[in-house]
C-alpha cells in the first residue's frame, strides 16, 4: 500500500500482486531496461482518509491513514503474525523522483532510479508484527520481536514500559 499526496490531495493505493483466481483486478506492469514486474491488481482504496500535520520537508512531518480493512480484503485476527514492512520514500521538491527509501525491516533499498526493482516486493526480507485486540487488557500486551529469518529470537519479554528490557530483547 502505497499512502501520500499527489497535487496536495491524499492518495491511497492498493498493490495486489496475486489475485486469486477468476478475480478481475486492474493489472499494472513496470518496465525498465533492467527489469519488470507485474500486478494484477493496482488500485486506490475506497474510504481511506489520510491527514498530514506541519512540519518542514525533512523534520517535524508525520502523515496518519484510517484504511477501512473491509476495503483491502483484511479481516485481523487477534494473536495473527503476518509479515510486514512499512516505510518512508524521500522524494525531490516536485515530488517525481525517489531519493531515498527507508524501511523498517527491508534494508536491501538503495535502488532508487529503477521502478520495477523499487515496487518489487520482497517478503523475505521483511520482518513479523503480531496484531492483537485492542480490547485486550495492557497486562496482556507481549513484546515480540523476530529476526528477519522468522525464527523466534530466545526470549520474548512483557512490555513494563521498561525501555531497557526492550531494548535487551532486540539483541542477538
Amino acid at each position: 500500500m502505497l499512502v501520500g499526496l499527489q497535487k496536495n490531495k491524499p492518495l491511497v493505493v492498493l498493490y495486489k500482486p496475486v489475485l486469486p483466481e477468476g478475480q478481475a483486478g486492474e493489472p499494472w506492469r513496470a518496465v525498465s531496461p533492467v527489469g519488470e514486474v507485474d500486478f494484477d491488481d493496482v488500485r486506490r482504496v475506497p474510504g481511506a482518509v489520510v491527514a498530514q500535520s506541519p512540519g518542514n520537508r525533512w523534520e517535524g512531518w508525520s502523515v496518519e491513514a484510517a484504511i477501512p480493512l473491509s476495503a483491502i480484503d483484511w479481516k485481523p485476527v487477534d494473536n495473527t503474525r503476518l509479515k510486514a514492512d512499512w516505510g518512508l520514500l524521500r522524494t525531490g521538491p516536485d515530488g517525481h523522483e525517489v531519493l531515498e527509501r527507508i524501511y523498517w525491516s527491508n534494508q536491501a533499498t538503495a535502488i532508487t532510479m529503477d521502478l520495477p526493482s523499487e515496487a518489487r516486493l520482497s517478503p523475505q526480507l521483511w520482518g513479523f508484527a503480531r496484531v492483537h485486540d485492542s480490547r485486550r487488557p495492557s497486562s496482556e500486551d507481549r513484546f515480540e520481536s523476530e529476526e528477519v529469518t522468522g525464527k523466534p529470537k530466545p526470549k520474548d519479554k512483557a512490555l513494563k514500559g521498561d525501555v531497557d528490557d526492550i531494548l535487551e530483547s532486540l539483541e542477538p
